[in-house]
């Protein structure tokens, strides 16, 4: 990991900010786009076809899933984040609560439709998500405790 020192955070957040910020007028079509398209379902809909009208994932958004401890959103959110995970279509999974390695051994059981999976297709598994499409990584896990 390298340790980026003698930065000015304020700064550097300030200037990455600005680059952001546009008057409306820069994106009048796209907002007129949004007014027309209303009501009509977009994005990647969920794995189940009961909620595919109710919700979606959009591009460009971020879903945040809360609720308390061992409510199961961890494990709901791993078999949606692995349903999708394509070349096509990367995601990433971010538990602040939950080491890397659980996760991915949650993962892997989820995927593989097994509680105890053997070594060599716990591998394959793990290679299977690394493999990378056109955005890069395919399936990607949040490191916050390293």
């Amino acid at each position: 990991m390298q340790v980026i020192q003698d930065v000015d955070f304020v700064d550097f957040w300030a200037k990455q900010e600005s680059a952001y910020l546009i008057p409306l007028s820069g994106v009048r079509d796209k907002i007129h786009q949004q007014f027309e398209e209303e009501g009509e379902a977009f994005g990647e809909p969920l794995p189940w076809s009961k909620v595919d009208k109710l919700f979606r994932f959009r591009p460009k958004e971020v879903t945040v899933w809360g609720g308390i401890n061992g409510s199961g959103k961890s494990q709901l959110s791993s078999q949606v984040l692995a349903w999708f995970a394509t070349p096509e279509c990367p995601v990433v999974i971010a538990s602040l609560e939950m080491p890397v390695e659980k996760q991915a051994k949650r993962l892997i059981r989820q995927l593989g439709g097994t509680k105890e999976p053997t070594r060599e297709y716990r591998d394959r598994i793990i290679d299977e998500l690394d493999k990378k499409g056109d955005a890069g990584i395919r399936y990607g896990i949040y490191l916050d405790n390293l």
